[in-house]
């Protein structure tokens, strides 16, 4: 990883989501969350999707950040976020 304080703080974030989902069961995807409107499941999805998006921009696949959509976690939101973490490391 690069020695840049500020890529080495993004891969403590993503470590820490990794250790943070060890700990979420499926019976809590459903809670909500602090934010209106949000449960546990959505709020995972969204970071899934926010880590694609802007690796995709970072690698110069596009050249401005796009949504790729809701839903990506599918049943296993652990793995899906390893695999958006592992590319964008």
């Amino acid at each position: 990883m690069d020695d840049h304080p500020t890529v080495r703080a993004l891969g403590a974030a993503l470590e820490a989501w990794r250790d943070l989902l060890d700990q979420v069961t499926p019976a809590e995807l459903g809670l909500p969350t602090p934010n209106p409107g949000w449960d546990v499941a959505q709020v995972i999805d969204h970071s899934i999707a926010v880590t694609r998006k802007f690796t995709a921009f970072a690698r110069g696949v596009t050249d401005r950040p796009s949504n790729p959509g809701p839903g990506l976690g599918g049943a296993d939101r652990r793995v899906a976020f390893v695999a958006a973490a592992d590319e964008a490391g």
